[in-house]
Parts: C-alpha cells; structure tokens; sequence
C-alpha cells in the first residue's frame, strides 16, 4: 500500500484531505502537535467523519491512519522520507512553523534514494507554492536547492468543503469524530485561483447563501407564522426560492450542487470549464496531481 502523509490532523486534514487520500488507497500518517489527536489515530488507526445535510447524517470510518508529533522532528523526518505522496492542512501562518521537518523529510528522502515527491499545499494561499518553495529553500544549502528543484513539486490547491467548528455535541462521543457537508472538491490545477475565487464570490456559496437569506427575508421576513422558512433551508424548501427571471434564484438553488455558476459576470466560460475538469474528489486527484507537477512516481 502506498503511503502518504497528511501534515496536520485537524477538521480540514481528518475532515478532508487526509481522509480522501485514505479513500484514494493509501496509508495516511497524520503529523500534529495536538497529543490527544496523535495518540488518538495512533491507537485505533481509524476515525469517523460524519456528513450531515438536510436529510440527517451519515457516519463513515476513516481506515488505516495513523500519526506522529510534530514535535518530534526525527519521527516526523522519517513519515515524510517514506512517503509517496504529502500534504499539508495547517493554515497559512503555520507554514513556516512546519518548514525545518519538511526540510529534514526532504533530506532523509535524498539519502536513501527515495523517488521524487509531490506536495499539495491545501491552505487556501495564493501563490501558496512559492510561498513554501522560498520557506523551505531558505533551509537548504545550495547543492540541497538544485535537488530541491529536481525531485519536489509543490501544487497549490484549494479547500472545497465547509467544516464547521467542531462542538462538544457535533462529537457525539467520539472525540475524533469530524463533522463536514457532503461537497468535496479539490481543483489543485495551476491557474485556479482566478476561478476559484470568481465561483465563490460570484456564483459558489459565498453569493448563494447571502443571495439566498437576502430574498426569503424579503418575501417572508414580516410574515408572522412562517417557521423554518425563516431559515434558507426554510425558504428553498417554500418554493421561493426557485429560479427566476433576475438570475438570483439560480444562484440560490444551484449553489450548493456543486455545479458552477450561471451567471458569472466575467469570463464565465474559463470558470466554468476549470470547473467541470479539476474540480475532482478521491482517487482523480492523484492523476491530477500527476498532470500539474508529474515529479512524484504516481
């Protein structure tokens, strides 16, 4: 089984990546400094992400994980000169923080002759690839850069599901549980951030939803006795929120379909075809990966 490393084990990294690289067939080795987590998936070697829609939810068992602290940089060195395949889920202003042990990684992994390597950057950062390209080269000597550019490709990517702030009661008992919306996309295509960002603010949720609550308070926010049509999930369910001349109820309805928008402003047909060919979830995305950087033996 090939092997992959998910750097950061928190609601993105169990919620998200790392659990669809585990889908994709490869053994996950978390890397975090929050002990609970690391002992954790290191005991069970499994954890259960729950997705939730307006049906109820449906619980699913994440399977051959396990993790190391980040704390300790020979363990989390080793997990990274091992691997097939990384990625990092930790926030942008982390980065830095986890450069010496990917540094540390990358040179265990030249001594042993290990093969190339690809890293998806999965923070949301533009230019996130040579965000972290100068970080880590910063750590290298120059001989270590020329190997650097050789066998190690960084692709940006952008996180495509919501994953709340896990409650107490979103837990359910299990403290490793992980709640998250059933929408899962990952475009790590260069060239996907004009796109990625024009779909959330134009057509994706981040305009659907306000758009959304928008109308039905218009319509319904002074009718006594509506119930949860006070909600969006209310109001879609009313009727009133089906499409409409204005272009608005498009938005509204089809933002949450994972389908692209209807009514961009600009460009629509560059953001709809980045879209529809690398917005991709499981096991796709390694042949994507494959397409922007192809170092990594994939």
């Amino acid at each position: 089984m090939k092997k992959a490393v998910m750097y950061g084990g928190g609601n993105i990294g169990r919620g998200f990546i790392g659990a669809l690289l585990s889908q994709a067939g490869y053994a996950v080795t978390f890397i975090d400094v929050a002990e609970p987590v690391v002992e954790a998936l290191s005991e069970k070697h499994t954890y259960p992400i729950r997705y939730v829609d307006s049906n109820g939810f449906e619980d699913v068992w994440i399977h051959n994980v396990t993790a190391v602290n980040g704390n300790d940089t020979e363990a989390a060195a080793e997990a990274i000169a091992q691997c097939d395949l990384m990625a990092t889920a930790v926030g942008a202003r982390i980065l830095k923080f986890i450069v010496p042990n990917i540094a540390a990684g990358l040179r265990k992994r030249w001594q042993s002759g290990k093969e190339p390597l690809d890293i998806l950057i999965c923070e949301n950062l533009n230019d996130a690839n040579k965000v972290l390209e100068e970080l880590l080269k910063a750590q290298l000597t120059g001989e270590e850069r020329k190997r650097f550019d050789e066998t190690v490709g960084l692709v940006e990517a952008s996180i495509g599901r919501m994953v709340p702030v896990q409650t107490e009661e979103m837990k359910d008992g299990e403290p490793m549980r992980v709640c998250v919306e059933r929408y899962g996309f990952l475009p790590v295509q260069p060239g996907w951030l004009w796109s990625r960002v024009s779909r959330r603010l134009f057509g994706d949720r981040n305009r659907g939803r306000p758009v959304s609550v928008y109308r039905g308070r218009g319509r319904l926010g002074a009718i006594p006795g509506r119930g949860g049509e006070h909600t969006v999930r209310g109001f879609r369910a009313s009727g009133s929120g089906q499409p409409s001349a204005d272009g608005f109820g498009v938005l509204s309805v089809h933002s949450e379909s994972g389908k692209p928008a209807r009514s961009l402003p600009a460009r629509p047909e560059m953001c709809r075809q980045q879209s529809e060919e690398y917005c991709i979830d499981r096991d796709p995305v390694i042949g994507c990966v494959r397409k922007v950087q192809g170092k990594g033996s994939l």
